[in-house]
């Protein structure tokens, strides 16, 4: 890496692997997902969702969106496309909501910040 001053490049800080995946276990399904940290630009389109309103469609998109952004496959891969990601919401809302709150968590999104974000709206 190069440093000037202790500190990194920016070809430093963009080659850098900073979107840990995470082994969820989800105890409705008896096994376990993996979650990825989402990117800054995925956050942001998040929080465009939420942004429209906070009216049952517009939760629902956040919901859905947020689990098709973080959830991988083993090699890392996008778990999820459009329509899987439209199925996977008439599963079980346990075993979801066990995967929302552990990806929100991931990512940083606090209570604090859905609440934002709504009064925003």
């Amino acid at each position: 890496m190069s440093q000037d001053n202790g500190h990194l490049s920016i070809g430093d800080i963009l080659a850098l692997d900073d979107l840990p995946v995470h082994e969820v276990p989800v105890p409705q399904w008896n096994t376990t997902v993996r979650l990825r940290s989402l990117r800054a630009d995925e956050r942001s389109e998040l929080e465009a969702v939420v942004s429209k309103g906070t009216g049952p469609k517009e939760i629902k998109e956040f919901r859905r969106r947020l689990l098709l952004l973080c959830m991988v496959q083993g090699d890392g891969s996008p778990m999820l496309d459009g329509e899987s990601s439209k199925a996977l919401m008439q599963k079980s809302s346990a075993a979801i909501e066990v995967i929302i709150d552990r990806a929100l968590e991931i990512n940083g999104i606090t209570a604090k910040d859905r609440e934002q974000l709504v009064k925003n709206s």
